[in-house]
């Protein structure tokens, strides 16, 4: 076999090196590129995700807006306590310093109303009988003299922490199924075609391809992915001293965002927002 002298060979070798690094910049460059794409679109699919979740806090906003006191009330029902009962403190004192309230003649620890005016129902007898609440100059109305029970709908689910008992009784059984009436109220919150309550809002991807860039609107109806959004039934409450003076209620809801590009690829998002309610309106 005929030997290649060293000219030849460093020849050969600088031939192999500049058709080997141009392919290698290339292949380099091609996968970059494409991770550049893939990272671009999963940013797009996740910020779509996100303004679907929005959509969803938009949704429940308005209905809260429009429905305020079924909110309020499956909210009240949901954690045990009785909707139709005022959970309010009232000062002991106006901003005059009047002191409001007076004991009755049968007990020092029960009150009554006596200040800007007495609180009398049609034969002239009390209307209302109060109790100091724990641990603060303020007021709270009882229906029982030495129960604080009867604010919640289960017995004997007063909480026993003194500052919650006469607020906040235990969470209810899972059995009571307590959360039904807010789930129900929730329900179509939602534009996903799963609950069959909301198809003009339904936003379902058309079947054309895998993939959506391949998506011509031109020549084809439908999207080319899909959107839903839900709302949590789930609910978190915020027990603040003022949330308790006022008798309102602040919960903390969810709205899952979700986008879909195809079956096996799905970006979600979740929106915390704040809902401050008493029991006729919206307040925030």
């Amino acid at each position: 076999m005929k030997q290649l002298n060293p000219a030849t060979k460093k020849n050969i070798i600088i031939a192999i090196i500049l058709v080997g690094i141009p392919t290698i910049l290339y292949f380099i460059a091609d996968f970059q590129h494409k991770k550049h794409l893939e990272e671009r679109a999963n940013k797009i699919f996740s910020l779509r995700a996100k303004f679907a979740a929005i959509a969803g806090e938009q949704h429940f906003k308005t209905k809260v807006k429009y429905f305020p006191s079924e909110f309020y009330k499956s909210l009240e029902i949901s954690l045990g306590k009785n909707p139709l009962f005022d959970f309010t403190e009232f000062p002991e004192k106006d901003e005059s310093g009047n002191e409001c309230f007076e004991t009755v003649d049968f007990s020092d620890f029960i009150y009554i109303k006596k200040y800007p005016s007495k609180e009398l129902n049609m034969f002239k007898e009390p209307k209302y009988y109060y109790i100091k609440a724990p641990n603060k100059n303020a007021y709270i109305k009882i229906g029982n003299f030495i129960a604080s029970d009867y604010r919640f709908l289960v017995q004997e689910t007063a909480s026993t922490k003194t500052n919650d008992k006469y607020f906040y009784p235990i969470a209810p059984a899972k059995e009571k199924n307590a959360n039904k009436y807010l789930a129900y109220y929730v329900r179509d919150c939602s534009n996903s075609p799963v609950t069959n309550l909301q198809s003009a809002l339904v936003m379902q991807k058309k079947e054309i391809s895998p993939k959506c860039r391949d998506f011509d609107i031109n020549k084809q109806d439908g999207y080319p992915y899909s959107l839903e959004y839900s709302i949590n039934s789930d609910v978190a409450i915020n027990k603040t001293e003022e949330i308790k003076k006022s008798g309102e209620e602040i919960t903390t809801i969810e709205s899952l965002g979700i986008a879909n590009e195809n079956k096996s690829k799905q970006y979600t998002n979740v929106s915390k927002f704040n809902i401050k309610i008493n029991k006729t309106s919206l307040i925030k």
